[in-house]
């Protein structure tokens, strides 16, 4: 397939249409130079398992409040993509968290407990092993 980039600009979205999961490189090539990258395909449940949390460091005071997001590189597939999380401060956050299906971020707060602390969060990607964590300094009020 020849692609053509338009005058004045330094990029094209290459169509491809994949009819099987898997990983496969794709070429262009220029001026006798070749650069390759590789596209995985992913079925309609699969996740692809690269996922971020944010803030991955905090200071909190005892007792209060902070949201943490979870940010997946690509869209959730069909049913969402579940995460598990655990801290070992002694606060409150929920057992799990779900990136909606179509959707890139989800969202929950952690509760720290009324004395100062460090810890840490996990948030673990239900299905594939994949953890972050975040560290958690709960400080005197």
């Amino acid at each position: 397939m020849d692609l053509v980039v338009p005058a004045g600009e330094t990029t094209a979205q290459i169509p491809v249409t994949a009819t099987e999961t898997g990983t496969y490189t794709v070429s262009a090539s220029l001026g006798g130079q070749t650069s390759t990258a590789d596209v995985q395909v992913l079925g309609d449940s699969e996740l692809s398992g690269d996922f971020a949390l944010d803030p991955d460091a905090v200071e909190i005071a005892g007792g209060g409040t902070q949201t943490f997001t979870i940010t997946l590189e690509i869209p959730a597939p069909l049913g969402g993509a579940e995460f598990t999380l655990t801290e070992t401060t002694g606060g409150l956050l929920p057992a799990s968290v779900t990136v909606a299906q179509d959707q890139l971020t989800a969202s929950f707060d952690f509760i720290a407990p009324d004395t100062a602390t460090d810890g840490l969060l996990t948030a673990t990607l239900v299905g594939t092993g994949v953890v972050r964590t975040a560290t958690i300094d709960v400080v005197a009020e």
